[in-house]
This record gives structure tokens, C-alpha cells and sequence, in this order.
């Protein structure tokens, strides 16, 4: 039973963090605006982003109380037993079972939640566009993607779990083969997530009409701004998110050596031409980016967890008789790998939030770089402007809890982004 009380209290103490995380965004938010960020808001537009973030609050609660009691039905219930029998005892049956069964179950919660912030909501501050065709259509591609993802995730991570044994002769090896083997199903685990992540994003360009931006002045000055950048911007692409919603957005995409430009329509309509080129010089920034020693001390980290694994494999058999006792505390004659990879995550939260807030950390830096880059092509001004129409026409939070920054965002908060650009100007 200490397992089945362990697993719910590590999920609740997630629910905690996150009302933790809302109660601070909160009180942040009945201080006034800094002076960078005040004409971003007029008094009544500041109102109307308020007016907002407390229409969330009964979805919040109705989420944070769906995830507990639904936590506590699948631990302390016998779910994951009618599993097993669904399954007929296969292993792999009952995980691709589970899976479906779990995400149907939350979907289910999920949608008139969604649904309701769409259609009443973000309908209410006109940010929305999508028809109900459009919605409930994104919502099932985006089930069938999560599904899939899932499953060969975890199907993957759950064949090797169930052959480490003998590709590790009974874990009767050295450290050194340990460690070889320990980068080899890295390298397997790398390819697989990469190929995963590539459905995905296929996936997702089903949901939106891409189409190259056409030759011309703009795309020529777009190219100029990647000059001197070691990896080439192979296409340069519109997509139509005006059919969903207001959102303005450019981005670079990147898949290992590959890299494109993302254009939403919204931003080519609603800013001007300098100001996309602001933001696509912020993309350029990072592509110009050079490794710094804390990315190397990201590497070495990951470094040190492989090394930490080869040294647990040749132990490996201790961790085979903890997944049995999990399965035994659930009443469970085979392993329910979901159960067992979910346990695993719930035990290492903690050690995700500390490397999230590091990383976290590290990308804001190279965020803060790429916008010096659009500073050095001359559109620091433009790069302003540009930040605060998208918190104005988003009703965007530009002014977060330090304390939510420091922990949650990769990406630095708009003011502190204006008085980074403001410094880089008058440093010129």
C-alpha cells in the first residue's frame, strides 16, 4: 500500500505546485505595471487582461480537482487490475490498452474545459476564430497525435525494460560494458523519440495550409539577416493561423540540421514589414548563437546521468524486484509498464524541476543574445513594438511573477525583454 500512497502523494504534490504557481501569479498581478510595459495596457485594457486570467480561475479548479480525483481513482481503485484482465495478461497488450483508456478518460474531462475557453472565453476578448468544425477537429488530430506518440514511447521504453536483462548477460557485467551499452540504447532512445517527434510534426502540419513566402524584396532582406549563420534557412513559409485565431507568431524551426521560417498570417497582416524583420533577426540571433560553457555544462550533466545508469545496470536486478513489489502493491501478476514509467516520472519530479529551472535559465540567456541581434541589424525599436502589440492584441502576461519566470519560462518576460534591448541601445 506505501506504493500506491507514495505515487498519489508525488501527483498530488504536482497539483499543489501548480495552484503554488497560480496563487503567485495572482498577487503579482494586483501590483501595478512597471514603466516599461504601462502603454502596453491602458487602465481598461489592463482590466480586460484581468477580467480574463479570473475567467480561468473556475477552469483551473475544475482541472487541478478532475487531476486528483482522477489520480486517486486509477491508483486506489482497481484499474489498473481490469487492465491486465482487458489485456489478457500480455504485457504489451495492457500498456497499449491502458494508454488509450487513460487518454480517452482525460480527453473526455478535457474537452468541455476546452471548449468552454474557446467558445466563451477567448470568444468573449475576440481572440478566437475557430469554427466548431475547427475545433473539434484540431482536438481529435491532437488526441490521435498524442496517442501515438505515447504508445511508441512507451512500448519502446517498455521493450527495453523487458530485455535489459538479457542483453546485459542477467546483469553480470563490467562497468565498462555497462557504460556502452548504456550509450548504445541512448542512441536507439534518441532515434525513436526523433522519429516520434517527426510524426508529430507532420501531424501537425495537416492542422495548418502552409505556403513558401514568394520571392521578392522581403524574403531577399529575410535571407540577408541569416548571413554569416553556420546553418542555412532552407524554406521560408506562411501559415494560416488567422482561421484559428488572432495569434501573431515567427518562429525558426529546427530538426537537426534543418531549419525553416515560420510566418503566421495574422503577423504579416497586422505588423509592419520592419517588424517582422525585428523578430525574424531575434531567429537569426540563434542561429548565429555560439555554445556557451553553461550549454557544456548541460552536456556534462547529461554525461553524468549515463554514467549514473551504467553504474545502477550491473545492480539492475534490484530495480527488476522494485517493479515487481509495485506490481505486487497493485495487485498485478505481470508489470503495467504505464504504471511503472508513470511511478518513475511522479519519484524524479523533483530532479525535472531543478534541471527545468537550469535549462530554463540557459534559453532566456540565449533569448536575451538573439534579441542583441536584432539590436545590431538596427530593430531594437521595431523588436519593442512588436512585443507590445502581441501582449496587447494576446492579453499576454508581460509583467509574470519573478518567482513563476525563474521556474517555468524559457523565455524572458516582456519587460525584462524592453529593458534588456533598451541597455544594448544606449551601450551602442
Amino acid at each position: 500500500m506505501i506504493f500506491k500512497h507514495l505515487l498519489f502523494g508525488l501527483l498530488l504534490l504536482d497539483d499543489l505546485y501548480k495552484v503554488f504557481l497560480k496563487t503567485a501569479a495572482d498577487r503579482h498581478q494586483k501590483k501595478p505595471l512597471p514603466e516599461e510595459v504601462k502603454d502596453i495596457y491602458s487602465p481598461e485594457k489592463y482590466q480586460e487582461f484581468l477580467n480574463r486570467e479570473h475567467d480561468y480561475v473556475p477552469l483551473f479548479t475544475a482541472a487541478r480537482i478532475v487531476s486528483i480525483v482522477l489520480n486517486a481513482f486509477m491508483i486506489y481503485s482497481p484499474f489498473y487490475r481490469w487492465m491486465e484482465t482487458l489485456g489478457q495478461r500480455n504485457e504489451y497488450l495492457i500498456l497499449v490498452i491502458t494508454i488509450v483508456i487513460h487518454e480517452l478518460i482525460s480527453f473526455l474531462f478535457r474537452l468541455p474545459r476546452s471548449y468552454y475557453a474557446t467558445f466563451t472565453i477567448e470568444e468573449k476578448y475576440g481572440l478566437n476564430r475557430k469554427t466548431k468544425k475547427e475545433f473539434f477537429k484540431d482536438e481529435l488530430i491532437g488526441l490521435f497525435t498524442e496517442l501515438m506518440m505515447s504508445i511508441g514511447l512507451y512500448l519502446f521504453f517498455a521493450f527495453l525494460f523487458r530485455h535489459l536483462s538479457s542483453w546485459a548477460g542477467g546483469f553480470n557485467i563490467t562497468y565498462l560494458q555497462a557504460f556502452l551499452l548504456v550509450l548504445v540504447l541512448a542512441a536507439v532512445s534518441f532515434a525513436v523519440i526523433f522519429a516520434i517527434s517527426i510524426t508529430g510534426y507532420l501531424i501537425q502540419r495537416r492542422m495548418y495550409t502552409y505556403t513558401d513566402l514568394p520571392e521578392g524584396e522581403l524574403r531577399d532582406k529575410i535571407m540577408a539577416l541569416t548571413k554569416g549563420a553556420k546553418k542555412k534557412i532552407r524554406r521560408i513559409e506562411v501559415y494560416n493561423e488567422s482561421k484559428k485565431s488572432t495569434g501573431k507568431n515567427a518562429y525558426m524551426l529546427k530538426i537537426l540540421w534543418y531549419r525553416a521560417f515560420g510566418i503566421a498570417d495574422n503577423y504579416l497582416d497586422g505588423n509592419s514589414e520592419r517588424e517582422l524583420l525585428s523578430v525574424l533577426a531575434h531567429e537569426a540571433g540563434h542561429l548565429k548563437h555560439k555554445k556557451t560553457i553553461l550549454e557544456y555544462a548541460g552536456w556534462g550533466f547529461a554525461l553524468l546521468i549515463l554514467i549514473v545508469l551504467a553504474w545502477l545496470l550491473p545492480n539492475g536486478m534490484y530495480v527488476v524486484q522494485l517493479a515487481e513489489q509495485i506490481s505486487s502493491a497493485f495487485g498485478l501478476t505481470v508489470n503495467n509498464y504505464v504504471l511503472l514509467i508513470s511511478f518513475i516520472g511522479a519519484v524524479l519530479t523533483p530532479l525535472s524541476l531543478i534541471a527545468g529551472i537550469y535549462t530554463n535559465y540557459v534559453s532566456r540567456k540565449n533569448e536575451y543574445e538573439a534579441d542583441h541581434n536584432a539590436v545590431i541589424e538596427g530593430y531594437g525599436e521595431e523588436l519593442i513594438a512588436t512585443f507590445k502589440k502581441m501582449g496587447s492584441d494576446e492579453l499576454i502576461d508581460v509583467d509574470p511573477a519573478p518567482v513563476i519566470e525563474f521556474l517555468e519560462h524559457d523565455h524572458p518576460s516582456i519587460v525584462k525583454r524592453i529593458q534588456a534591448i533598451r541597455n544594448a541601445e544606449a551601450s551602442r
